[in-house]
């Protein structure tokens, strides 16, 4: 474990965290296509990770971007259907 204010590389960091996390939630500020977060979930897929689920800020609704991504619990603050 790193000491308190110890600088590490960032990579070590990543692989530091990575190695030791069971699940994770991918976190953006937009969901339009869906494309970017079905694009995300798949790398940490294909790298081992379990995806508990994927969160946004905003969702347009009439783009249908959530379809992308049925097999994953989506949630969304704000919807916009126009």
């Amino acid at each position: 474990m790193p000491l308190p204010n110890t600088i590490f590389p960032k990579k070590w960091i990543w692989c530091w965290a990575w190695k030791r996390a069971a699940l994770f939630v991918i976190l953006d500020d937009l969901l339009a296509t869906g494309g970017t977060a079905e694009a995300t979930a798949k790398l940490a897929k294909s790298l081992g990770a379990e995806i508990a689920g994927l969160g946004f800020v905003v969702e347009l609704d009439f783009l249908n971007g959530r379809d992308k991504l049925k097999p994953y619990d989506v949630f969304s603050l704000l919807h916009y259907d126009k």
